[in-house]
């Protein structure tokens, strides 16, 4: 992403992508890496390239505002969310034994659903 830590393009990396923002930040916490873990991933770059690829080929999604919210097949969660204080994360309800699962999770969220 161009200008991560707000100065503009001195900070622009190519290989930076939302996934790897997500993995890199958020997403890649102690209490998750289980979760991740679970679903066959190991570290931080292989986390990247999952998320990036449930931002470019998700199941459903919905837009709100600034933020996009990408469901993977499996029922990963991903929120893109510029401005947030978090920027953006990901979780996967099913796996994790929130009190809902994935779908329902992710039909609760607000926003309107985009045609794919």
């Amino acid at each position: 992403m161009i200008g991560t830590n707000g100065s503009g393009w001195d900070d622009w990396n190519p290989w930076d992508t939302p996934g790897r923002d997500i993995a890199y930040g958020h997403a890649w916490r102690d209490r998750r890496t289980d979760t991740w873990n679970k679903l066959g991933i190991d570290d931080r770059e292989q986390l990247a390239d999952y998320l990036d690829n449930i931002i470019k080929f998700p199941k459903r999604q919905k837009k709100h505002g600034d933020k996009t919210y990408s469901l993977g097949e499996d029922g990963t969660i991903v929120i893109e969310n510029p401005t947030g204080v978090d920027l953006s994360t990901a979780f996967n309800p099913d796996v994790q034994g929130v009190t809902v699962g994935s779908e329902e999770y992710f039909d609760n969220l607000p926003g309107a659903e985009v045609d794919l």
